[in-house]
C-alpha cells in the first residue's frame, strides 16, 4: 500500500524518510521536491509518474507525503496522513503562550523527535499498511507518552476506520475486543460467502471469471483467545483485505491467518480469486425463421457441481425485444413466466442437483422485424449451500484461550452467482 513516508520542511529538506517497502528508492524525494515543492503551479494533492504515485498534504510550513506504487483509494491516504498529523501534535506539538488551545506542529518539532516519530510509524504503520491509529493504543505501547489530548472529529466518520485492513502484532492490547467477555458455551461459526461473476460469449467460450469472496465469523468466545486459520494453498487469492484483528506478519510470512477476534459477528476477510471452478454452464442461442416472422429462444442449463449438492432458487432472466407476440414455450422443469412488459421472460427452478444434470427451455415469438436487435446478456441466479469453488477453502480452524475451555467450531460454505451472464 504505502511504500514510503516522508516529511518535508518549506524548503524541501527531507525531515522524515521511512522507506517502507523496497520497490522505491530514496532518491524519490528529490523527484517530489522539483515536482511539488519547487512547482508553484502543483493544484491536485496527488502527483502521478509511472506507476508511482506521491499522494501530499500540507499542514503549516511542512508537507506529508505517501508514496505507493499500488492501485489504492487514494482518500485512504490521505485520511491516513491526516490522523498520523493529529497524532504527531499530540506526541511532539506544544502549546503557544499567547494561544494555550492552540497546538502547535512545526519544523523544530519534527527534528527534535525524530525517534519517538519513527516509533510511531513503525506502530502506524505495518508492510505499508495502515494497522493502528488509535491513540489510546498507542499511548500503551510507545516509549514515550503523548503531551496533549485531542478530540479527534474525524474518529467516527473517517474511511480509514470503515477500511482499516490489518492489524498490529499481538501485544495483549487489542481495542477491537473488551477483557472480561464470559460465555457458558463457548462457539464460533465460520461462514465463507463467495459470488461467482462469469461472462461467457455467444459460442460458449468464457470470457471472464471470477470470485468474489468473504470469510464472515460469529464468535462468542470467553476471554482473550487466539484463532488460528489456514486456507487451502491451491487457492490463488489476490486482493485481500483483512479485519484490524489480523495478525499481518504472520500472514505475509507464512500465509497463516491469526487473530483474536471480536467478540459476536463481524468480516474476517475478504478476497478474490480468478479463474474459478464454474458451478454452472450455460448455452443460449436465437434461431430466426423468416417465413412466418417467428424467432426461438434457446436455453440449456447444466450443473458442473458434485451430485450430493443441490442449487436452491435458480433464476434464469432472457432479455426480449419489445413489440413481441408469445407463440409457444417450454420447458423441462421449474416454471417459464414471459414478462412481456418488462422486456424479459423468467425461468426459475426451485431445486437444481449437481452431477452433470441437464435442463432447457425454449420460447417462440412472433416479431415485426427479424433484424438483429442488440439485447443484454441472459444472467442467472442462484444459491448453492455447502459448496466451494475448491474442494475445502479452509484447511482447518483452531481457538486457543490460556484457561484451555473447548471450542465447538462450525465452518459453513455458500456459494451464490454474482454477474453471472451469457451473451446470445
Amino acid at each position: 500500500m504505502i511504500s514510503a513516508l516522508l516529511i518535508f520542511n518549506s524548503k524541501g529538506e527531507v525531515l522524515i524518510n521511512s522507506i517502507l517497502k523496497n520497490n522505491v528508492k530514496r532518491s524519490l524525494s528529490d523527484v517530489f521536491r522539483v515536482q511539488v515543492i519547487n512547482n508553484f503551479d502543483v493544484r491536485s494533492p496527488i502527483l502521478t509518474l509511472g506507476s508511482t504515485s506521491f499522494i501530499h498534504t500540507k499542514y503549516e510550513d511542512l508537507w506529508f507525503v505517501s508514496v505507493t506504487r499500488s492501485n489504492v483509494d487514494s482518500s485512504i491516504l490521505i485520511e491516513f496522513m491526516y490522523k498520523f498529523i493529529d497524532i504527531l501534535r499530540q506526541y511532539v506539538g506544544y502549546k503557544e503562550d499567547t494561544y494555550p488551545n492552540c497546538i502547535v506542529l512545526n519544523e523544530d518539532c519534527i527534528k527534535d523527535n525524530f525517534i519517538i516519530i519513527n516509533e510511531l510509524i513503525d506502530h502506524m504503520l505495518q508492510f505499508g499498511y495502515p494497522v493502528e491509529t488509535d491513540i489510546s493504543v498507542l499511548r500503551n505501547i510507545t516509549s514515550q507518552k503523548p503531551n496533549h489530548d485531542i478530540i479527534d472529529s474525524t474518529e467516527t466518520k473517517s474511511p480509514l476506520k470503515r477500511n482499516k485492513t490489518v492489524s498490529k502484532i499481538n501485544l495483549g492490547l487489542q481495542s477491537w475486543r473488551p477483557s472480561g467477555i464470559k460465555y457458558k458455551k463457548n462457539e464460533v461459526y465460520v461462514d465463507i460467502i463467495e459470488k461467482v461473476n462469469l461472462m461467457v460469449s455467444s459460442t460458449g467460450t468464457i470470457l471472464g471469471s471470477d470470485i468474489d469472496g468473504v470469510i464472515q465469523l460469529n464468535a462468542s468466545l470467553s476471554g482473550m483467545p487466539e484463532c488460528h486459520l489456514r486456507l487451502d494453498d491451491a487457492a490463488e487469492i489476490q486482493d485481500c483485505k483483512f479485519h484490524q484483528c489480523v495478525n499481518l506478519t504472520t500472514y505475509d510470512q507464512t500465509g497463516d491467518v491469526k487473530f483474536v477476534p471480536p467478540d459476536g459477528e463481524f468480516q474476517l476477510m475478504s478476497y478474490k480469486i480468478s479463474e474459478p471452478r464454474i458451478p454452472f454452464l450455460v448455452l443460449a442461442s436465437i434461431t430466426d425463421y423468416p417465413n412466418d416472422n417467428s424467432r426461438k429462444y434457446n436455453v440449456t442449463i447444466k450443473s458442473k457441481f458434485p451430485s450430493h449438492l443441490t442449487a436452491n432458487e435458480v433464476e434464469v432472466t432472457i432479455p426480449m425485444p419489445n413489440s413481441i407476440k408469445v407463440e409457444t414455450f417450454t420447458n423441462t422443469v421449474g416454471k417459464l413466466k414471459p414478462k412481456l412488459e418488462e422486456g424479459v421472460a423468467l425461468w426459475t427452478i426451485d431445486k437444481f442437483p449437481g452431477g452433470e444434470t441437464e435442463q432447457s427451455a425454449s420460447i417462440t415469438v412472433k416479431v415485426g422485424n427479424l433484424k438483429s436487435v442488440d439485447l443484454p446478456p441472459l444472467s442467472l441466479q442462484f444459491s448453492i449451500p455447502n459448496y466451494s469453488t475448491f474442494e475445502s477453502m479452509i484447511k482447518f480452524f483452531k481457538v486457543h484461550e490460556q484457561s484451555g475451555y473447548k471450542t465447538t467450531k462450525y465452518v459453513r460454505y455458500f456459494t451464490r452467482a454474482g454477474s453471472y451472464d451469457i451473451r446470445y
